[in-house]
């Protein structure tokens, strides 16, 4: 067995020669101008975090790196060579690995097929030898000191941060000599965020080049040693991490002023229960949860990742079976699946954790995805009413502010916020009242935050109720009207008044903990 081995070599002896240069390089997606004339360098044995908002440029210059896409025009140097990376395959050959927030893995294959399935040769029957690939896989994660995932898992029966961890382990068994991270540290918890700084670290003393990309800049000041800022697909701001405060980034990284993230409820939570659960449980960590939502409520989910909020929030939309009863205004209904949770009274609507898999259908353009839940409200006598649909698609565009050239981009193309607001956009339309939403600023920058929050509060004056799981306390203080905090799957404690905020949630997770 051999592992593909990069054939370019790397001038890693000396420090001060560009292992990656770009110079000029210009990408138009329509008449959205992604890449316009942008520059970038680093020598190896770094860490170089690359800031911006979403839309602007980020996604454009790894897809650049990584083959995924081609530039229009500009040069693109390694150490010294021009190289051009037509494809995946030839960024791989170059040593250009990237380990992406929207994952790239085989669904139905194991952990061990998808990290060495183009890395090892195939038996004489076409397959790969199980054991040989649990053995170097437990390998590959011992010498990356890598939280263990079991080799022989199918990869779709992970849960989202497991399925984050075996992306990086597939880039790096590789061996490449530049690795980027994509936004990898947003799905996981606190210790395997740790894993992945100290690991940047690590592979950087290895004499590799990392490009860290993260909205979160506590991570980036923990671990970059240079950082560059793009705007509108062009570096506004390049140097030592040390050298810029946070204000300075964040005004470098706005193409617009921000005033603010969150903003006060327009008006309070009407006394009407709109949704009661009693005593839901079910296999999947969710203990005797009970609790009431009212009209216009952001009610939080909060605690430790991987209490049952994810699986709360399933349940509720139908994809977990339980026990216990749900009313919606004051009946009871039964909801075994994604279309009853939608038909539910005044109807239940999911926005998933990965909206790259669950929530669109990547392919697709903006319209067909807008259009696929609500297909019966624009068809009559079996015939689509185009006019209808791209109505409807040009208000959903326009409320949600959705950055692209028009509704027929397709959304692999767009940035993850973008994409995010897709996803509101479609569910939004198929009049569900009652909104679940999972962690739905995973991974977006502050200015779509901001957009994002802001539509949140008229959702709610509108008559809109709301489930939030965060898994950011701050955004669940600021945000919500009452948290319920979870422990091992029941309810801890329900803030509201004064102890809404972010130590009480800490203090309340942690203390159910102790007095197990």
């Amino acid at each position: 067995m051999e592992r593909i081995v990069p054939d370019f070599t790397m001038a890693q002896d000396n420090m001060n020669v560009p292992l990656l240069q770009c110079r000029g390089l210009f990408k138009n997606y329509g008449h959205v101008i992604a890449l316009n004339g942008f520059d970038f360098e680093e020598t190896s044995g770094k860490v170089h975090a690359i800031l911006g908002e979403n839309g602007a440029g980020k996604s454009t210059f790894i897809k650049s790196l990584s083959g995924a896409i081609n530039i229009d025009s500009g040069v693109i140097r390694l150490s010294g060579q021009v190289v051009k990376p037509n494809s995946p395959r030839d960024a791989i050959t170059l040593g250009i690995g990237v380990a992406y927030q929207e994952l790239s893995l085989v669904p139905d294959l194991t952990v061990g097929h998808n990290i060495w399935l183009h890395l090892v040769k195939l038996s004489k029957w076409g397959t790969l030898e199980k054991r040989t690939l649990r053995e170097r896989t437990l390998s590959l994660m011992s010498e990356l000191n890598a939280p263990t995932v079991n080799p022989d898992e199918i990869v779709k029966n992970l849960s989202l941060a497991s399925r984050q961890i075996v992306e990086i382990l597939k880039v790096l068994a590789y061996k490449p000599s530049i690795v980027i991270f994509d936004e990898v540290t947003s799905s996981l918890p606190e210790e395997e965020t740790k894993w992945i700084l100290n690991l940047s670290r690590e592979l950087a003393k290895q004499g590799m080049l990392v490009l860290f990309i993260s909205h979160r800049l506590n991570e980036c000041r923990q671990v970059a040693d240079r950082v560059t800022v793009l705007k509108q697909g062009r570096a506004v701001l390049t140097g030592d991490m040390n050298e810029f405060r946070d204000s300075e980034l964040i005004e470098a990284m706005l193409h617009r002023h921000i005033d603010k993230i969150y903003f006060p409820p327009q008006s309070k939570p009407k006394e009407n229960i709109v949704m009661s659960v009693n005593n839901l449980t079910s296999t999947h960590r969710i203990r005797n949860v009970s609790f009431e939502l009212r009209e216009g409520e952001i009610l939080g989910l909060g605690g430790l990742k991987g209490q049952g909020q994810s699986e709360l929030l399933l349940a509720l939309f139908g994809l977990l079976p339980f026990r216990g009863t749900i009313k919606i205004c004051g009946q009871s209904v039964r909801i075994t699946n994604p279309k009853s949770a939608l038909k539910a009274g005044i109807g239940l609507a999911l926005i998933p954790e990965d909206r790259g898999h669950q929530g669109l259908l990547q392919t697709k353009s903006i319209r067909e995805n807008l259009a696929l839940p609500i297909l019966n409200r624009l068809s009559r006598w079996g015939f689509l009413s185009l006019k209808k649909e791209m109505q409807l698609t040009k208000e959903g565009i326009k409320r949600l502010n959705i950055m692209c050239y028009d509704e027929e981009q397709t959304v692999s193309s767009l940035s993850g916020g973008n994409q995010q607001k897709v996803v509101i956009a479609k569910f939004l339309l198929v009049y569900a009242k009652i909104l679940l939403f999972h962690d739905i600023t995973r991974g977006i920058d502050v200015g779509t935050k901001a957009d994002i929050f802001r539509l949140t509060r008229e959702l709610t004056a509108s008559g809109y109720s709301i489930i939030l799981y965060s898994s950011e306390n701050h955004e669940l203080a600021s945000m919500c009207d009452r948290i319920i905090v979870l422990q091992n799957g029941s309810v801890a404690d329900v803030l509201e008044g004064k102890r809404r905020n972010v130590k009480e949630i800490i203090r309340v997770a942690f203390s159910a903990i102790d007095e197990e």
